[in-house]
């Protein structure tokens, strides 16, 4: 028979479900975590928690939760499911190449889940543009740097004109735009690409 702490991890989780499936994400993680603390080996608790903070922006956190999961799944279908929304929290992160490499781990485990076969191509395309971007934004930088550099130099020269009484020249005020960042904008994901594994 479970213990006493198993019944009532058991019902705090079953509280937890029904928190999330009325979209109470905040109020099923409060369960989720009393129901860790009744029965600190529940995969079904931690699981749950790692969507429910998923689902409130938490991607950090929820990241830490599956990564943990990954040596606790007990079948190759549970360990399929800690993979796939690992690598959506890394996705939704930018780390594109981790992502990438969890979905990888999932399809190894479920070669038929086809949500995590296009998740997975989508963060192998999304590699090259942010390298691309990364260098973009390295290029910005230097040349703002340069021109940075040149201002100065130009406020220089001109309190040095100023200093020696020039009274014929008129301190040069160079405006310098600010180089616009190469901002990568990420583009939402599409409604499949959000998918986690639902709650257990």
């Amino acid at each position: 028979f479970p213990s006493h702490d198993n019944r009532e991890a058991g019902k705090l989780l079953k509280k937890g479900n029904d928190f999330y499936s009325n979209k109470k994400f905040n109020d099923a993680e409060v369960e989720y975590r009393k129901s860790i603390e009744k029965d600190k080996q529940s995969f079904a608790g931690k699981f749950n928690l790692g969507d429910a903070l998923y689902k409130q922006g938490k991607f950090d956190d929820a990241t830490k939760i599956f990564t943990e999961l990954g040596t606790q799944a007990k079948s190759k279908e549970d360990l399929a499911k800690v993979n796939h929304n690992l690598g959506n929290s890394l996705l939704k992160q930018e780390k594109y190449k981790e992502s990438a490499e969890a979905f990888k781990k999932a399809l190894t485990l479920n070669p038929k889940d086809e949500e995590t076969r296009y998740n997975m191509a989508y963060a192998l395309k999304m590699i090259p543009k942010q390298q691309q971007n990364q260098q973009q934004q390295n290029k910005d930088n230097k040349n703002q740097d340069k021109k940075d550099q040149q201002q100065q130099e130009n406020k220089q020269e001109s309190k040095d004109q100023k200093d020696k009484g020039d009274n014929n020249q008129y301190q040069c005020r160079t405006t310098i735009e600010k180089g616009k960042k190469h901002r990568m904008i990420f583009q939402g994901f599409a409604h499949r690409i959000l998918r986690l594994t639902t709650v257990v």
